[in-house]
């Protein structure tokens, strides 16, 4: 049997071994260890399947507001036909809109003639831009340790699913509320500091409005 490579960018950048940084390298810069770190906590690994999905979202909507502008200049031409006259303008409107349809065929079948002739990377994403699934979410992985736990609380589940979750969640829950204190302090900030300018609308007020200015800063970038 031929042993055929998975599809995908390959394994999980987190389960991957292979070093990323040459040895010369990190002994020279020894904060390029702490790079491997940032990685795993802002998931810029990511960026590239997020690059694409905005991509395929900027060509769906270029394609709406073709079409929208596309419309709305139909309508626009009909009404004042309309407001010409009943008879010419319902002729003369019947005859753009046989002709606004046979452009549109027209310009589909030449958008299909240039498909059959440039083959275009589909705008979807597909299983060749996604990573493997982490190993720790493995079935092979989570079955043995969903047994070994299930035995241990004596059947019982929640305790069991607990014990299987926490790793992950935990960690997950940690971020989440750094990120809802950050939300809630930007208001915060910004109101205190308006009051700062309210307070002394002539006066030189950098070093009272300075610290929520950098406290604003850093809020934002959480």
């Amino acid at each position: 049997s031929v042993d055929h490579p998975a599809a995908g960018r390959g394994p999980w950048p987190e389960d991957d071994d292979t070093p990323q940084y040459d040895h010369k390298v990190c002994c020279s810069y020894p904060l390029v260890h702490c790079l491997p770190f940032l990685s795993k906590w802002s998931y810029s690994y990511m960026s590239c399947i997020l690059a694409k999905g905005a991509e395929i979202h900027k060509a769906s909507k270029q394609k709406h507001n073709k079409r929208r502008r596309r419309r709305s200049s139909l309508a626009a031409f009909l009404s004042e036909e309309n407001g010409d006259g009943n008879g010419d303008g319902n002729g003369d409107g019947s005859s753009h809109h046989a002709e606004g349809s046979n452009e549109d065929q027209a310009e589909n079948g030449n958008t299909s003639t240039a498909a059959h002739q440039l083959p275009q990377q589909p705008l979807q994403l597909t299983q060749d831009d996604l990573y493997r699934a982490p190993s720790l979410m493995r079935v092979s992985v989570l079955r043995p340790k969903f047994n070994t736990c299930y035995i241990a609380t004596h059947g019982k589940l929640i305790p069991t699913l607990w014990q299987l979750a926490s790793p992950s969640f935990i960690p997950a829950g940690f971020c989440q509320l750094i990120t809802v204190v950050a939300q809630v302090a930007v208001p915060m900030f910004v109101w205190q500091l308006l009051r700062i300018l309210e307070a002394h609308p002539s006066a030189n007020v950098f070093k009272e409005a300075i610290p929520y200015v950098f406290l604003i800063l850093v809020a934002d970038i959480a």
